[in-house]
C-alpha cells in the first residue's frame, strides 16, 4: 500500500513532482528490499545456520565419540540424598525420590 502510494510521486505528476520523485523511488525501493530481507533472505540464512550447527554437532560427536565402556553414565542424574539435609542452619529429612513411598517414623 504504501508503495502504490509513492508512484503518483515517483512518476512526478504534478507542481514539484521532479523534487519529489527521486525521494519516492528511494522510499519504493527501501521497502522493496526490506521486504525481501525480512521474508526471504531472514528464514533462509536461519535454515543454513541451524543445518551448520547440527552438521559440526555431528562431527564433534564424530571426533569425540561416545562412551564405549558398554555402561550407561549416570553422572548428570541427580541423586537422592541421604539422611538429613541442612537447611538454614536446620537439619531436616531429605524428601523421598520420586516414585517411592515413604514410610512413616516409628
Amino acid at each position: 500500500a504504501m508503495a502504490a502510494g509513492m508512484l503518483p510521486s515517483a512518476y512526478a505528476i504534478g507542481d514539484g513532482g521532479e523534487f519529489r520523485a527521486p525521494m519516492a523511488i528511494a522510499v519504493i525501493g527501501g521497502l522493496i528490499v526490506s521486504t525481501v530481507l525480512s521474508l526471504v533472505f531472514v528464514p533462509s540464512f536461519f535454515t543454513v545456520m541451524d543445518d551448520l550447527s547440527r552438521l559440526t554437532s555431528w562431527l564433534i560427536g564424530k571426533v569425540v565419540g561416545e562412551a564405549d565402556d558398554g555402561e550407561e553414565s549416570d553422572e548428570l542424574e541427580p541423586r537422592p540424598a541421604q539422611g538429613p539435609v541442612r537447611i538454614s542452619g536446620k537439619d531436616v529429612e531429605a524428601p523421598a525420590p520420586a516414585g517411592t513411598r515413604s514410610q512413616p517414623a516409628e
